[in-house]
């Protein structure tokens, strides 16, 4: 990757509810050790009735880590509104949805970067697997699964139902500012169209 690109921060938003802390450390720590090191954490937790237990979990990693930025809701918003709430924060050029319970590839963010880079586009995701909560892969190809189209057009700057999952996804700041705000129908933050 070029020099430009690694030094270019990404924005990866992490909305958290009622999370289980063992997923929630594989997530953060898969987030923390990517190949990619020019990041932000910016994780919005959702009022967890767990809220204590997560609390101490984040403010830990953030004692540890100062690419990580948290926020505790004060009351129950819903993940939709969760995410648009860390949209909102994201100052970054480039941003990257999280679920509380992913598990990246080390190099997830490098080479999604370097790819949307490329092929001077607003948008790239990639295919994932899901897997159980013991590790187990339960579907090898998640596009397979789910019928997700492909889609490889350069105009296509919305994100919608048919690009992948959200924790698939990198976007630029132009897309961003074309979901927000967020209509009151949205269905979910990454079926956004």
């Amino acid at each position: 990757m070029g020099e430009t690109i690694m030094k270019e921060t990404v924005d990866i938003l992490l909305a958290t509810y009622n999370t289980n802390p063992i997923y929630l450390k594989e997530q953060i720590d898969s987030i923390l050790n990517q190949t990619y090191k020019e990041i932000k954490l910016i994780i919005s937790d959702d009022y967890s009735e767990t809220s204590s237990q997560i609390k101490e979990i984040l403010e830990e990693y953030q004692k540890r880590d100062n690419r990580i930025i948290i926020f505790f809701q004060e009351k129950n918003i819903g993940y939709i509104k969760n995410f648009e709430f860390l949209l909102q924060k994201s100052k970054s050029n480039y941003i990257m949805f999280s679920d509380h319970d992913d598990i990246w590839y080390e190099n997830k963010v490098e080479v999604s970067l370097k790819k949307l880079k490329e092929k001077n586009v607003d948008l790239v995701y990639c295919n994932a697997k899901q897997i159980d909560e013991n590790g187990k892969v339960i579907h090898e190809n998640y596009f397979k699964y789910k019928n997700v189209p492909l889609i490889n057009n350069k105009s296509h700057l919305a994100i919608s139902r048919c690009i992948g999952i959200g924790c698939s996804q990198i976007f630029t700041k132009e897309v961003k500012e074309r979901m927000l705000p967020f209509k009151e129908n949205v269905m979910a933050h990454d079926w956004l169209a």
